[in-house]
């Protein structure tokens, strides 16, 4: 540091100012090569922003909801609304909208007043909100729906995704980059300068990079069938609609479906109604519509299957080809099954119970992976592949023998392993578990040792990192000590209070929200309070939430609705209210019934619910499967 000191001051001021600016830069740089992810918790469930790899907070919890990053910067939740953060935490632009997408390029989709527009980098609008969506294509072209055509199929399902204090309704809903985009939803191209360049009446899955400008595009036939066919960012056609089915590039093919080749017939001569194929990408079909199924996964050969059979041991397939990439099957054949990642860059066939290796010119020889190890933990297990059982080695070397059948786990352990019939585990050391002991779904492991859980597919769901760990069958957890320390966890490692045998003081640990803060009551109505004794949310609702994404969901005396308080215990004015609210939600089943009213429903389920806990009422509110039995046309989310 003396030495760089004494450099800076030997320079010139213009050359000294710009030899700053270029460490400046570097520096941000190399922040911005640190992949950071969205990391929430704490008392009111605020959310920031860890090192990926290290898991080190680099920015605090502090936004109610928090995506990620995107070309340099990601949208969070402030007060309600949303704005943007660049790597170190600084807010760039405001936080001003009902939503924000991720920045794809230099634009990115945010929503104000119920609909969506374009902003710049800058926080400018470049598309004033006039639409039900649009989305940031390539260059100046974008993804479109108008708002009528838009709102008419989502809108009351956004309001009540909006109104639950769930993470952004735009985060997850597209990323044309890396996925397809909407599935059923038509939309149009919108060009920034020229307007619509189609009829927003077309469906769009990708193809390729956003930046080569070309997109997979579905629209109807006189006979309303749907076609797909390759579209240019301009709006015209590379490929025309002639597809049923498509799916993305992968490598240099794209896999297509439709109608098969001239003369092409199933086995047994009978009428082929679609052929799968694969285009290059520029959209040529290159491997003919000649395949019952295809796929090309990136590697040198893609994957043909044929003859599929559907009995009482599911559906299958009776034989699999490899295919080149001009659509030859590699050997001339089909086999009994194949292996395109192979080993030693050469795949491999099976034909009967025998494996092959298969030269790129159709030879097959001796299978190059017969007796090779498959895996090898240092100092631990290695595990040799054979067709006839896979043989696990001892850290000396010693044989354990050889096992059929699937096994799981990584290094360093412990795998699960099928011998004898039963499951057993295979620690690091060569011992074996012992599969009359009682089973259980996870375990404690010593690892050098360092106590973790592991479950019994050998994945780790703890770390080793433990002095001592031991299951406690009485009370359902773990038992750990740890430099002096001791205390309990559950089997992903979360820290659990000491167990309690009392029912109503294990029904009260149910009034404690993630984070420390505690429901209280007083006089029937409730509130939220620190581990203090400070009072955060004053008892006086009749239903509330612990805090989610930085706000409780709160139903006063009077109130038709649920609204969102925030820490200081004030109205989040940015968000809309609901009618409908509740603590926990069970998929396929709805909650008791209270009430034909569903916002009263919602009310006394969860009173119920906090009566329960408090020691109050004998039977907890139930959630029941079958058919919902209050009034479907009540179900709707209203905001107010």
């Amino acid at each position: 540091m003396t030495l760089l000191r004494y450099l800076l001051s030997a320079l010139p001021s213009r050359a000294h100012a710009l030899l700053l600016t270029l460490l400046g830069m570097l520096s941000l740089a190399a922040q911005a090569e640190v992949e950071l992810v969205p990391h929430c918790g704490g008392a009111f469930g605020l959310c920031g922003y860890v090192d990926k790899d290290s898991r080190v907070e680099r920015i605090p919890q502090q936004f109610e909801d928090a995506q990620r990053f995107s070309n340099g910067l990601a949208a969070v939740r402030i007060q309600g609304r949303y704005g943007y953060i660049d790597h170190t935490g600084k807010v760039v632009i405001p936080p001003a909208y009902q939503d924000a997408g991720p920045f794809l390029g230099p634009y990115a989709e945010v929503r104000a007043l119920q609909a969506s527009g374009i902003i710049d980098r800058q926080g400018r609008w470049v598309v004033p909100a006039q639409f039900g969506r649009i989305i940031p294509f390539t260059g100046e072209v974008f993804f479109a729906a108008p708002v009528s055509v838009w709102s008419r199929k989502h809108q009351q399902f956004e309001d009540n995704f909006m109104a639950s204090s769930r993470p952004s309704w735009l985060a997850g809903r597209y990323d044309v980059h890396k996925s397809g985009l909407f599935g059923s939803d038509e939309m149009g191209l919108y060009h920034l300068h020229r307007g619509w360049l189609t009829e927003p009446n077309v469906r769009f899955t990708r193809f390729d990079r956003a930046e080569r400008g070309l997109v997979w595009a579905g629209t109807r036939n006189s006979k309303w069938d749907l076609r797909w066919g390759l579209m240019s960012m301009d709006g015209s056609w590379q490929v025309a609609p002639r597809f049923h089915r498509v799916q993305g590039l992968v490598g240099t093919r794209a896999v297509v479906e439709g109608e098969p080749e001239q003369g092409a017939t199933a086995p047994g001569g009978a009428h082929l109604l679609s052929r799968e194929g694969a285009v290059d990408p520029d959209g040529k079909l290159v491997v003919p519509m000649a395949f019952e199924w295809l796929t090309f996964r990136g590697g040198r050969y893609g994957v043909a299957h044929q003859g599929r059979i559907n009995d009482h041991n599911g559906s299958r397939w009776q034989q699999e080809a490899l295919v080149t990439e001009d659509g030859q099957l590699l050997g001339g054949r089909y086999f009994d099954e194949v292996d395109e990642a192979g080993y030693d860059a050469l795949p491999r066939v099976r034909v009967g119970a025998t494996w092959f290796s298969i030269r790129n010119a159709g030879e097959l020889i001796a299978d190059q992976k017969e007796g090779k190890p498959i895996e090898a933990c240092p100092g631990g297990i290695s595990i040799l592949y054979h067709s006839d059982g896979d043989e696990f080695l001892k850290p000396g070397g010693q044989s354990l023998g050889r096992f059929p059948g699937d096994w799981s786990g990584r290094c360093p352990g412990p795998f699960r392993v099928t011998r004898e019939g039963n499951a057993w585990l295979l620690l690091e050391d060569g011992s074996w578990l012992d599969p009359k002991a009682p089973q259980r779904e996870y375990r404690a492991v010593e690892v050098n040792g360092k106590w973790g859980i592991a479950d019994l597919h050998g994945r780790f769901t703890v770390r080793p990192q433990f002095d001592q760990l031991q299951w406690s069958a009485e009370e359902a957890l773990f038992a750990y000590r740890d430099k002096g320390q001791s205390g309990w966890i559950n089997a992903y490692g979360k820290y659990q209070p000491d167990p309690h045998h009392n029912p109503f003081v294990a029904r009260a640990r149910s009034l404690a929200c993630p984070g420390g803060l505690r429901y209280v009551e007083k006089a029937g109505l409730w509130g939220l309070q620190d581990g203090q004794g400070k009072m955060i949310i004053e008892p006086r609702y009749r239903a509330l939430s612990c805090f989610i994404q930085g706000v409780s969901w709160t139903v006063a005396p009077g109130d038709t609705a649920w609204c969102p308080l925030g820490p200081e215990g004030k109205r989040r004015e940015a968000m809309p209210c609901t009618k409908i609210f509740y603590p926990m939600e069970l998929s396929e089943s709805y909650p008791e019934v209270f009430s034909t009213d569903t916002f009263e429903n919602s009310v006394l389920w969860t009173r119920a619910w906090l009566d329960y806990h408090a020691g109050h009422r004998e039977q907890a509110p139930r959630w029941l499967t079958g058919l919902w039995m209050l009034p479907t046309q009540t179900l709707g989310v209203e905001s107010q």
